[in-house]
């Protein structure tokens, strides 16, 4: 009940691995705006630790008030300088219980969605290759976003306009092709 009267000012934030053609390990860190379902922030490293992740949010949160709360699981790269710097930027740390993902259901479904609609399909090359992959997923899922929600159909005809073809599944998978082509001829 929370959570659903404080959407607004609720950040989901979370990390998924993604692993590479060449067996390397991936972390993906996203951040979810609860109240609108809007992806404010990703980023992909090879090696989370927690100034990157304390970094990750100063570059999202500035100082909105609108945004009061960050729920987080319990993950050690939630580490207290990351929770001391939320607080100190003004925002409440809403940790979930132990072992309950279900807690941070919101993330963790945006994380399904991902591997299902993104990544299940692709093998990702590189972190280069994932950048490229979620850079273009989260502008197409940006668009459908705007699509499904409770707007006329004047605005929904104007928004629709406005997602170009470019972002079809075909489209993507001529990315992928022309990423693991450059990266092959650079050899």
């Amino acid at each position: 009940m929370f959570v659903r009267n404080h959407a607004r000012s609720v950040l989901a934030t979370d990390f998924f691995v993604v692993v590479t053609a060449t067996f390397r390990i991936l972390y993906v860190f996203v951040v979810l705006e609860v109240g609108t379902r809007r992806i404010l922030h990703w980023n992909v490293t090879k090696h989370p630790t927690a100034n990157w992740t304390a970094q990750q949010f100063r570059m999202i949160v500035l100082g909105d008030p609108a945004q009061r709360f960050v729920i987080h699981d319990r993950d050690t790269i939630y580490s207290e300088g990351v929770d001391r710097t939320l607080e100190a930027m003004g925002l409440t740390i809403l940790n979930t219980p132990m072992h309950v993902p279900q807690a941070n259901a919101f993330c963790e479904r945006l994380i399904g969605t991902i591997r299902r609609e993104c990544l299940d399909f692709i093998i990702a090359m590189s972190e280069e290759h994932v950048r490229a992959i979620l850079r273009e997923w989260v502008s197409q899922s940006s668009a459908v976003c705007i699509t499904n929600t409770v707007v006329s159909d004047r605005q929904r005809d104007m928004w629709a306009s406005t997602i170009s073809a470019d972002h079809s599944p075909p489209a993507m998978i001529a990315l992928t092709v022309a990423l693991v082509v450059a990266q092959t001829s650079g050899r």
